[in-house]
C-alpha cells in the first residue's frame, strides 16, 4: 500500500525528517549549513486557458520575505516568547512578497521569476 510522503522530506544533506523545515535537522548548524545550500533558480511560469486578463497572485516566501527565522533569530533565539513576540512573529511570517498580474485578453499568463535557494512561489488566480 502506497502511504505517500505524508509530512516527511529530505533536507540537502539527505537525513529525513518529519516535517518539512530545514531546522528539523539534529543540530541547529546542520540546519544552517542547509539552508546555505543551493543556487537561485529562474522559473518560467506559462498558463494558458485562463479566463481572459484573469488577475493572478504571485506570492513568495525567502529570505527577505516572510522569513520568520531571522525574526525570531532578532529575538535572541528564544526557547519561551511572549505572547507579543508570538503576534510579531506570525506578522513576519505573513509579510511574504505578493504580486499582482493579468493574464492576456487569450487567457494566457506567461512570466520569468527569480527564486532564491529554499525559496517557495505560490501563484494563483485570483477571482
Amino acid at each position: 500500500m502506497n502511504q505517500g510522503l505524508g509530512d516527511q522530506a529530505r533536507c540537502g544533506n539527505g537525513c529525513r525528517h518529519d516535517s518539512v523545515i530545514p531546522g528539523g535537522c539534529s543540530k541547529r548548524d546542520r540546519a544552517y549549513e542547509t539552508l546555505a545550500l543551493g543556487r537561485a533558480e529562474e522559473l518560467n511560469i506559462d498558463f494558458s486557458g485562463l479566463p481572459p486578463n484573469a488577475n493572478i497572485t504571485v506570492e513568495t516566501l525567502d529570505r527577505q520575505n516572510g522569513n520568520v527565522l531571522a525574526a525570531w533569530e532578532t529575538l535572541g533565539k528564544p526557547d519561551n516568547i511572549s505572547r507579543g513576540q508570538i503576534r510579531s512573529l506570525r506578522e513576519r511570517a505573513a509579510a511574504t512578497r505578493k504580486e499582482t498580474f493579468d493574464a492576456d485578453a487569450a487567457g494566457n499568463f506567461k512570466r520569468h521569476h527569480a527564486i532564491e535557494p529554499w525559496g517557495v512561489a505560490l501563484i494563483r488566480e485570483v477571482s
